[in-house]
């Protein structure tokens, strides 16, 4: 793992919002911090610049005043063994954390793992306290890795909707397609008919028609699934039943609008879903390389976000990608034939976010969420 600069240190704000479990020693002589991340990353930060009288003497690290390099890290739970505290033949009064990490970049397959990278932390402080760190990074191992099946099962899930076809002929899927109309305009309206429910309405006829919830055709909203699947009508639902006054206020706006000046909300919702899809999902779904569900960004995603998002990831993102459509519709006063360059906007947001998420985790939607619509530019 190459050292890089800790950014940050100088001033009174950290880069990383990783928790201080221990202060210590690397080798004889460097002072070092191990720290983990709100999002599950361990961190030995060598220290410039901060002198202990004596090896047991604990010291305070002033943030504004030094400076570190990363000496190793990785995701907590890829340490290739539980930590241990071992003593050092030379100085056998003296022990050492013993952790070993992966010879790799933490964003890196498994696959291309290679041989472990020994660091040895001799603890500054009590063996109470030696004994405390090193029970919560296993604890934290353990804990991580069940959030890392979680999420495999969760992907595993998502490509499945990614893949399901709208069948009108099952009745699960009429009524996730009826759920989202009501969840709409109501749970007393009657939905509109749709194409090919029954063997005798191939032109169905009625007074309100899907096109008013922003589907492209009045009668035949399952064509507009094709290339999303079942996954573009769930994240549209979900949407309607967290962020419902949300919802309501767009396809209001929609309908208050001149038509050469609004968006359809359902063609809308399910052209973010292809975006999200082909931003987070590229390397499971195109390559389906060895490693490539654990390495894609979905799968940080998904494993991750430790906040109030952390249990339905995938559709706070979508939640917070849709209002920066908004957003990003009114500041550049757009129209209907603008919609293709305001979405290109908005991917650009998006990636901007699951690059630094995926450089430096944050554990958290609010970068996204509280996104500077103010500093984005409209694409030729």
């Amino acid at each position: 793992v190459k050292s890089r600069e800790h950014e940050g240190m100088s001033g009174a704000r950290r880069r990383w919002s990783g928790k201080q479990l221990a202060v210590g020693i690397l080798g004889r002589h460097r002072a070092c911090i191990i720290e983990l991340t709100s999002s599950g990353v361990l961190r030995v930060l060598a220290v410039q610049s901060m002198n202990p009288q004596s090896p047991k003497e604990k010291f305070v690290v002033d943030e504004a005043a030094c400076r570190t390099t990363v000496e190793a890290e990785c995701w907590v739970e890829d340490l290739t063994k539980e930590v241990e505290a071992k003593a050092r033949n030379s100085r056998p009064e003296f022990n050492a954390l013993h952790l070993l990490f992966p010879r790799r970049d933490r964003t890196m397959p498994e696959t291309k793992a290679g041989t472990a990278l020994l660091v040895r932390v001799q603890i500054l402080g009590d063996k109470g306290e030696e004994e405390e760190c090193q029970e919560e990074i296993n604890r934290a191992r353990k804990v991580w890795a069940e959030r890392r099946f979680e999420a495999q099962n969760k992907v595993v899930a998502i490509l499945d909707l990614r893949f399901a076809s709208f069948n009108p002929q099952e009745d699960a899927h009429v009524r996730q397609l009826h759920e989202l109309w009501q969840l709409v305009f109501g749970g007393e309206t009657i939905p509109p008919p749709i194409t090919g429910v029954t063997s005798n309405d191939e032109s169905p006829r009625g007074e309100r028609t899907w096109s008013e919830l922003g589907f492209q055709q009045k009668y035949k909203p399952q064509a507009d699934f094709r290339d999303t699947g079942l996954l573009s009508l769930y994240l549209l639902r979900y949407y309607c039943n967290h962020h419902r006054e949300v919802a309501a206020s767009l396809i209001q706006a929609y309908h208050a609008r001149d038509d050469h000046a609004s968006y359809p909300f359902a063609a809308a919702g399910i052209n973010l879903t292809h975006m999200i899809v082909d931003v987070l999902l590229r390397p499971t779904v195109v390559k389906a390389a060895p490693g490539a569900t654990l390495s894609s960004r979905l799968f940080l995603l998904l494993s991750r976000l430790t906040d109030g998002d952390g249990e339905s990831s995938l559709e706070e993102l979508f939640s917070c990608v849709f209002a920066l459509l908004e957003q990003l519709w009114v500041k550049f006063g757009a129209t209907y034939m603008m919609f293709n360059s305001v979405l290109k906007a908005v991917r650009a947001c998006l990636e901007e976010f699951v690059e630094e998420e995926f450089k430096n985790p944050s554990g958290s939607l609010d970068n996204l969420r509280n996104f500077n619509v103010n500093q984005v530019e409209l694409p030729a």
